[in-house]
């Protein structure tokens, strides 16, 4: 699907390879790592180069409260100008009480590893500063999810 641009809205008239050099916001790096069955692997990432060094983050995500009615997710970007993933989100409901749905397994690829569990929403906030705190990497949608959550309760929305 191609997005079109308002008429007079910023596009992107060019893409090409950036030099390390010319590179001023982001570096591409190579990380070698071990996977849990103990193979070496590589996996090539994205990283800012602007992070503080004192600092253990690069940015702030600031939650606006506005009131309008709600639309249909649009294409969603993880990260506009740092990378090009983009995602829409998708809900769908689940009876746990079914018997085909008590012991579902993934089915990975031969280099993931993605360990399912579940967690109430209501407790979702929690567990993710849990998690954090035991040095799980919380992956941002499932956090804004869960903050969401806590804003709701909050403000008894």
């Amino acid at each position: 699907m191609v997005l079109a641009a308002p008429e007079g809205a910023a596009k992107v008239i060019a893409t090409e390879p950036l030099l390390d050099s010319e590179a001023v916001w982001t570096k591409l790096v190579k990380k070698i790592y071990r996977d849990p069955k103990g193979i070496t692997r590589t996996w090539e990432s994205a990283e800012r180069r602007t992070r503080p060094k004192a600092s253990g983050i690069d940015g702030v995500g600031i939650v606006a409260i506005l009131e309008k009615p709600t639309e249909s997710s649009p294409v969603m970007f993880n990260d506009p100008g740092f990378t090009n993933t983009n995602l829409k989100m998708v809900h769908v409901s689940v009876d746990m009480s079914l018997p085909q749905n008590q012991h579902l397994e993934p089915e990975l690829e031969e280099n993931e590893f993605i360990e399912v569990f579940h967690v109430r929403l209501v407790d979702l906030w929690e567990e993710c500063i849990r998690l954090e705190a035991e040095g799980y990497a919380i992956d941002a949608r499932i956090a804004n999810l869960a903050e969401g959550i806590e804003i709701a309760k909050k403000f008894k929305l």
